[in-house]
């Protein structure tokens, strides 16, 4: 396996790629085009679509690693290592296009996480953790913030304050 940190640069890139698709196919999505996989658990060709993209190129970073994907695309089994992917982290959300919704991934070294990536789509804010090295988040204008622990998933991310408006008027208050 190569370096961690130019690793993490790969894994950023991938997700920044998958979260670029998200946002185009944003623009023209149908909230008619979704599977419904359990109560308010649903998936769309929008998830479908990123997770095949992120399997193909994740592959190619370390062909020996499985997966665990949320939708399925690979259930391939790594020995020492395996990639967590949630392709669209916030499906709910990006079916009513309110962000917080996001690219999630994380990397397991036998039954530890060793690196984890999340890019919010729309905010082009990513965050990721090294084992052994504190949170950061990189935002498009390269300001950098430290944090102290991973943040994984949508439910992490700062909201707005014009995001929390437009959930109100699609959710109801809470």
């Amino acid at each position: 396996m190569k370096d961690i940190k130019a690793l993490c640069a790969d894994i950023e890139s991938a997700a920044r790629e998958a979260g670029r698709f998200i946002m185009q196919e944003s623009a023209t999505f149908d909230i008619h085009d979704t599977e419904t996989k359990g109560r308010n658990n649903f998936v769309t060709y929008v998830d479908k679509g990123s997770e095949k993209m992120l399997v193909e190129r994740l592959a190619k970073l370390i062909p020996e690693a499985g997966f665990i994907a949320e939708e399925g695309t690979s259930v391939k089994k790594g020995e020492k290592y395996n990639w967590i992917i949630d392709p669209l982290d916030g499906t709910t959300n990006f079916l009513h296009n309110v962000h917080p919704f996001a690219v999630s991934i994380g990397l397991m070294e036998d039954d530890e996480v060793i690196a984890g990536v999340v890019h919010e789509a729309g905010g082009q804010e990513t965050l990721h953790r090294l084992e052994g090295r504190r949170c950061m988040a990189q935002r498009e204008k390269d300001t950098c913030f430290k944090g102290s622990r991973i943040v994984w998933g949508t439910g992490s991310h700062r909201i707005s304050l014009q995001s929390l408006r437009q959930a109100r008027s699609v959710y109801g208050p809470a």
